[in-house]
Parts: structure tokens; C-alpha cells; sequence
């Protein structure tokens, strides 16, 4: 795809992760609990462990409509350490 020339399609994929309590994105701080997150967010996607790191990592799908993606919100002892969001628009 070459966004040069009009007959073409442009993709565009951007993503972002916070790792800072500064800043916040859709309401969601680093340092929120599990349960904050589940109450504004709901059921995640899915749901990874990484025992040996002690992180818990809950995905939540993108739909269409928003341009197809993910965010991933990963826990530490209950709370957010990083949220992670990337999609893809045409």
C-alpha cells in the first residue's frame, strides 16, 4: 500500500502504553485496582499469568467500528502497572 498515490489504500497503525500514574487514558490510571477496571471496563477478552513475573495481563478486543485492536491492561499485586492500546485504521 502507497498512501502517495491515490488509487491506493493507506493503513495506519498507531499504539501507545502508559506506564506513569500522572496520566490517565479512558479513565484508567497506572496504580488502579483490579476491581476499578472490571467495574469501567468489564470482562476482559482474555486473561494471561505470568507467574514468574507476578503479572496478570487482561486484553480487551477492539471492535471494527473503533478500527480494529486491543488494550492491554497488565497487574501487579492487584493493581495497574501498564496499559498498552494499538489499533489499525485504513
Amino acid at each position: 500500500m502507497d498512501a502517495a498515490d491515490p488509487s491506493k489504500t493507506a493503513y495506519i497503525v498507531m499504539s501507545f502504553e502508559l506506564t506513569s500514574p500522572r496520566f490517565s487514558v479512558s479513565g484508567l490510571k497506572v496504580g488502579d485496582s483490579e476491581a476499578a477496571v472490571r467495574l469501567r471496563f468489564g470482562k476482559p477478552t482474555s486473561v494471561e499469568t505470568n507467574r514468574s513475573a507476578g503479572q496478570t495481563t487482561w486484553t480487551y478486543e477492539i471492535g471494527e467500528k473503533q478500527g480494529p485492536g486491543q488494550t492491554a491492561i497488565t497487574f501487579k499485586k492487584g493493581r495497574v502497572i501498564a496499559v498498552g492500546s494499538s489499533y489499525a485504521a485504513c
